[in-house]
């Protein structure tokens, strides 16, 4: 049989270097995913009538309206912590509580990444300089701990877009998502603390804690209440979830990512009052730019899922791979992991990709352990782009800092990690 190329994969790919070429020319990736949208339309034959109304319909979706919700939700409360002094306090009693560098190196950037916002790393970068001031370590060393220890959460932490994005798109439960995510923060933190924790020789002894553990425990819990009323209103909802459903109106995906919902408005509600905020301080965080740029980014990505679906790509590419026999392995790593390298965001690299490969593959046992390969790919990729926005701004604060030294050690800590989650997906597509 003559050898045929893979018509629909060429297209497919050209709309995705479309979208990274108008993104890498400074315009909003809500927007050249939205001209990547168009142009998928107009290449599979789909009238400008057609894509326009699937581009529309698509807005109406309860997942779509969900997902704008809770990500808008995140970026407030991020802002109302900033603006309270929350953020700060929550730091500052972090570090009183802990009474070793290496504890405090790791903790603190861990503790910021709880809290995801664009460029958080380059708030830890100043409590990672002071620790670490009197300790005989490179600049490219600081950038490194600051930046690894920082994004360990990224994974399944629910407050990230990209895993809100990843969990959505996927159609998998958050409980689901999370349980089987979360073994990837334990091996990040073990393979952070062998390469770059363990070798500091310490001249300093770690101090004597003081007498009054017990009250700075206390404080610290309490101070860190904005995390985890969340954690505990979205347990409480999910184990009553039997109870709401039935006297609510709520159900599929409204219903689904409910306990979060509420999660976040108690959070909210708790940092919006405690720290005494005016009403401008929450319409402020709501109506700008940084939040609509992203509430544009979540339409934009849903209405490039249902204009692939509805153009047909999905089985024409489903097709050419099985006549072609191109392993579903390697467009599952090499697509998130592209797009990840390019965009250095992981609600970039989800919503590039995952629209493309979930349409791909097989629903079946094996469907988990594609989701797992594929966002372990766009992880890696993502953290080692050059354009993410966390190492440039902590290579911006650590002055001196060579590119040599310290991606050789990057790349050696993602290159565990991907190593590792190749053989993980492996066993969870065994059924673990």
């Amino acid at each position: 049989m003559p050898f045929e190329l893979p018509y629909a994969l060429i297209k497919v790919i050209a709309i995705f270097a479309i979208i990274v070429a108008t993104n890498r020319f400074s315009i909003d990736l809500g927007l050249s995913i939205i001209i990547g949208t168009f142009a998928l339309g107009l290449i599979f034959g789909l009238p400008v009538s057609d894509t326009l109304t699937s581009m529309a319909l698509s807005v109406t979706e309860p997942l779509t309206i969900m997902l704008t919700l809770l990500v808008t939700l995140i970026l407030v409360l991020n802002q109302l912590m900033g603006k309270s002094g929350a953020q700060q306090s929550l730091v500052n009693h972090l570090s009183k509580l802990a009474n070793n560098a290496k504890i405090s190196l790791f903790s603190l950037p861990a503790l910021i990444g709880l809290l995801p916002m664009p460029g958080g790393a380059y708030f830890s970068a100043p409590m990672v300089e002071e620790v670490s001031k009197d300790l005989p370590v490179t600049q490219e060393w600081r950038v490194l701990v600051n930046y690894w220890f920082r994004h360990i959460w990224e994974f399944w932490w629910p407050m990230y877009p990209g895993v809100i994005l990843a969990v959505s798109l996927s159609g998998l439960s958050f409980s689901k998502y999370m349980a089987m995510m979360f073994v990837f923060t334990p091996f990040a933190v073990a393979i952070g603390y062998l390469l770059l924790l363990k070798p500091l020789k310490l001249t300093k002894p770690a101090e004597k804690e003081s007498a009054d553990l017990k009250g700075r425990i206390l404080s610290f819990l309490y101070h860190a209440l904005p995390v985890t009323l969340i954690l505990i209103v979205m347990a409480i909802f999910t184990a009553a979830a039997p109870l709401w459903k039935t006297i609510s109106l709520l159900s599929g995906s409204m219903a689904q990512y409910f306990p979060m919902f509420a999660g976040l408005i108690v959070s909210g509600a708790w940092v919006y009052f405690k720290g005494k905020l005016k009403p401008m301080d929450a319409i402020g965080a709501i109506f700008n730019k940084k939040t609509l740029m992203l509430i544009l980014l979540i339409v934009a990505v849903m209405a490039y899922k249902k204009v692939l679906l509805d153009c047909g790509a999905i089985t024409k590419m489903n097709e050419e791979m099985q006549l072609l026999e191109i392993p579903l392995n390697a467009v599952v790593i090499i697509l998130p992991l592209i797009a990840g390298l390019v965009m250095g965001i992981a609600v970039g690299f989800v919503g590039a990709s995952f629209p493309v490969i979930l349409g791909l593959i097989p629903d079946n046992g094996s469907y988990t352990a594609y989701i797992v390969l594929a966002y372990m790919s766009g992880y890696v990729g993502m953290m080692i782009s050059p354009i993410h926005m966390c190492l440039v701004l902590t290579r911006n604060h650590f002055t001196g800092s060579r590119m040599g030294p310290l991606y050789s050690r990057l790349v050696l800590l993602c290159g565990s990690v991907f190593v590792f989650g190749v053989l993980y997906a492996a066993v969870v597509g065994r059924g673990m």
